[in-house]
């Protein structure tokens, strides 16, 4: 309950200083909340504000992160074709950033690797644990050492993804 207080607290005062960059980051986190909670409606509800004010900010971090938590929030609704329908925008988002984008401090820990991370992410929780395994070793070849969270968060959907094909394994020989 803190966190959604303090997440709409920031959003109005985003809001208020008409800077929709932000906004798109703040209903992003909130998204990202209800998703951790397993609780769909929110999150797509949330992420789909945040593509909205992604597009009215023009950033191309904004837009590629909206996606992204479309993407884990379809994920835990278990909706395949439009999780993965907000992967290809959130690629094609990340396409149009360069060296030369200006980028908003709070968009330090996005990049190519977090992509990675989320596509692996929503694999595992759509059971597709082979598709999870492959993109958590792009995501791994490309986070930098310093970003501990999402190498931490990588790793765990490795290792998940790699027990679950050795459990699907076992099945498949049982019967």
């Amino acid at each position: 309950k803190a966190a959604r207080y303090y997440y709409d607290d920031a959003r109005s005062a985003a809001y208020r200083a008409g800077n929709n960059d932000l906004v798109a980051y703040t209903l992003s986190a909130a998204s990202q909340l209800s998703a951790v909670r397993q609780k769909a409606r929110p999150a797509i509800d949330h992420a789909q504000a945040a593509v909205q004010a992604a597009k009215a900010s023009g950033s191309p971090y904004a837009m590629a992160y909206a996606s992204d938590v479309t993407a884990r929030a379809y994920a835990v609704a278990g909706q395949t074709g439009r999780c993965q329908a907000a992967l290809d925008r959130e690629e094609e988002a990340l396409s149009l950033i360069t060296d030369d984008t200006p980028r908003a401090p709070w968009w330090y820990f996005y990049d190519q690797s977090f992509y990675w991370g989320t596509e692996s992410e929503c694999k595992l929780r759509l059971n597709m644990p082979v598709d999870a395994s492959r993109a958590a070793r792009r995501s791994l070849n490309l986070v930098l050492p310093l970003n501990l969270h999402n190498s931490a968060l990588t790793l765990a959907f490795k290792a998940e993804a790699l027990l679950d094909q050795r459990l699907g394994d076992r099945k498949s020989t049982r019967l």
